[in-house]
């Protein structure tokens, strides 16, 4: 009888321990699936797909930017258009003849956006675009990269017909008669384009502003053509 108490005893203490192995086992399989499980969840967070330009961000800067220049609460007016066939007339006439963004050719993008940032009633014309074309198609953003560094160089006159026969010219000095930084990625070309009337520190920080909001930092090229 003192044998089989002993060995209840002793198989008792094995069964436990073995209870507690299984249970530490699961426990650890358990915890190290809760790790895998949040690394996967971190992962997807981490890979969820931001906007290559952060407009909101810009945004928020150009805000407080403009309410220091003013000493005012002012808030740019930001505007979007997906550029296509049927966009409004009065946006798509920046990209004809004699139009801000003449040298980009919407029907050879696979995606053109333009951000319109309006300044608000102030003294000053306080306005920015940013252009954002998109190529699938290679050797249409090779011509269009091309396009942006013979442009960049370029001076030379536009002539218009006023609609009397006489005709007037305008000096054309690189891209357009304002301020404009370009940047260049893979089969992409953001294009920002600022009017005259900022002093050269606040379009310094401007264009600090348009670079810091995009994701993508593997330019190809940059193109900077100011008249400040």
């Amino acid at each position: 009888m003192k044998v089989d108490k002993k060995n209840r005893k002793k198989n008792f203490t094995l069964f436990a321990l073995l209870g507690f192995l299984l249970f530490s086992c699961g426990e650890t399989r358990t915890k190290n699936t809760t790790i895998a499980e949040n690394a996967i969840v971190e992962k997807i967070e981490k890979t969820k797909i931001e906007p290559i330009f952060n407009i909101q961000r810009f945004k928020l800067q150009l805000d407080t930017l403009l309410s220091t220049v003013e000493r005012k609460d002012f808030q740019f007016q930001l505007n979007i258009d997906t550029i296509h066939e049927n966009t409004n007339p009065e946006i798509l006439w920046h990209f004809g003849q004699w139009g801000l963004f003449k040298i980009v050719r919407p029907k050879e993008t696979s995606q053109l956006i333009l951000y319109h940032l309006l300044d608000p009633k102030t003294s000053k014309v306080l306005r920015i675009y940013i252009l954002e074309a998109s190529y699938n198609d290679k050797e249409y953003f090779k011509n269009a990269y091309q396009t942006f560094l013979n442009e960049k160089d370029k001076n030379a006159i536009l002539m218009a017909d006023d609609g009397d026969g006489k005709e007037w010219y305008l000096p054309n000095s690189g891209l357009t008669v304002v301020n404009d930084f370009v940047i260049i990625l893979e089969n992409k070309i953001y294009w920002l384009n600022v009017s005259q009337q900022y002093s050269k520190k606040n379009l310094n920080k401007v264009i600090d502003f348009f670079k810091d909001n995009l994701n993508d930092k593997n330019y190809l090229d940059t193109i900077r053509v100011t008249h400040d």
